[in-house]
């Protein structure tokens, strides 16, 4: 508070703003912020109109100053109310990625909306668009303006990178793996933050797991000479482990250490997306190792993070987790139950991947139960 003071106000701001508060002008928000008096600020908008529209040079510094302090929805009504797209694109530039970490998805939704009602065009609003889209598992639309945005945004631009990797996710996500290792490969090329370059080596490991053992090797250890500094970095890493000796058919003393070691760290995790799949990973290894009651507390975790942060496609692999628990303690009524949600979701999104998942699963219920032949007749996915 004390900057933004002197940077709209005199030397002595401090004064100056106990004394509006002291008046009533000024209103206390909440420790260290004021906002002007609802009737005051109606007086001023009505004032406003009859006085010199501030410039886009002043409208940009005002809106930066409130950005620095994360007041996302301050700096968008000014943005708005002075009808400077410039400065709104900037904004949803710097803003993107705490709302997406933060769930809100309709909020920036409508910031790009509004910024392209008024003529705006961006490789900005694209990758905005296509970060939402995926959350909301739309796969092809998030790889459509995540590779518009990629074609768009200059070379030397940071977020050129980031865009490769949604590009690669929503293909992922929609069962395209061509399309999502030639994605992840660019993104590697283009990235400009380890952050970046974590997701893009993350992305191809996936990929080559299972298929190609040496690049697959190569990715890895990419992952591991990345530094560590974050709690999403050391989830990442955990759930790197998962993919290549689990998935690799290796086995599960490494990542199990290693995820054991890192949940702790989960509360932390400000990233929804590695919070989410190393929830799922690190149910599906206690399940495997017959740790079912850990299993099923973790896989709680994930569909609680899944509605927190409004994220779709997260859902029916966190019922299937819990239904792996709930088998392993031959509780089938309770998988069954899980089973339907996670079935009905799939169906809903066109998860044509998960409602096989769901059909295997449904399989080893029933064959626990010895009942073979219902087993035969498990219905098949539906979708494209």
């Amino acid at each position: 508070m004390q900057k933004s003071r002197r940077r709209f106000l005199a030397n002595d701001a401090e004064e100056i703003v106990n004394e509006a508060v002291r008046l009533g002008f000024l209103v206390p928000a909440k420790p260290g912020i004021v906002e002007i008096h609802p009737l005051v600020r109606e007086f001023l908008k009505r004032r406003s109109t009859s006085l010199e529209a501030p410039s886009e040079d002043e409208v940009d510094r005002i809106v930066r100053a409130l950005a620095e302090k994360r007041r996302w929805d301050d700096a968008f009504a000014v943005a708005e109310g002075a009808g400077a797209n410039r400065s709104l694109i900037e904004l949803v530039r710097l803003a993107f990625r705490p709302l997406l970490a933060e769930g809100r998805l309709s909020t920036l939704r409508r910031w790009t909306a509004v910024a392209r009602e008024r003529g705006g065009t961006s490789p900005v609003l694209d990758l905005a668009d296509a970060e939402v889209a995926f959350r909301r598992n739309r796969d092809r639309e998030s790889a459509a303006l995540a590779a518009l945005a990629a074609r768009h945004f200059p070379v030397g631009d940071p977020l050129r990178g980031r865009s490769f990797c949604i590009a690669g996710q929503a293909a992922r996500l929609g069962d395209r793996p061509n399309e999502s290792l030639k994605n992840f490969r660019q993104a590697e090329k283009f990235a400009d933050t380890q952050e970046d370059l974590r997701e893009a080596l993350w992305g191809q490991l996936i990929e080559y797991c299972g298929a190609e053992a040496e690049p697959a090797e190569r990715a890895l250890q990419g992952l591991e000479k990345l530094d560590r500094s974050t709690a999403n970095d050391v989830l990442r890493m955990a759930t790197a482990y998962e993919v290549m000796d689990v998935r690799g058919g290796i086995g599960l003393g490494r990542p199990l250490d290693a995820m054991a070691a890192a949940h702790p760290l989960a509360a932390q995790a400000d990233d929804p997306l590695v919070l989410t799949a190393f929830l799922n990973a690190y149910s599906r290894c206690l399940s495997m190792a017959a740790y079912y009651d850990d299993a099923r507390v973790v896989a709680d975790e994930e569909t609680t993070a899944g509605i927190k942060y409004r994220l779709e496609f997260v859902m029916s692999p966190g019922y299937i987790a819990s239904a792996l628990a709930a088998l392993g303690k031959g509780e089938f009524g309770r998988a069954n139950r899980l089973l339907a949600r996670g079935r009905t979701l799939a169906r809903e999104q066109d998860d044509v991947h998960n409602q096989l998942e769901v059909a295997a699963v449904q399989t080893r219920v029933l064959i626990a139960q010895r009942k073979f032949r219902e087993a035969l007749n498990i219905e098949a996915p539906t979708g494209s």
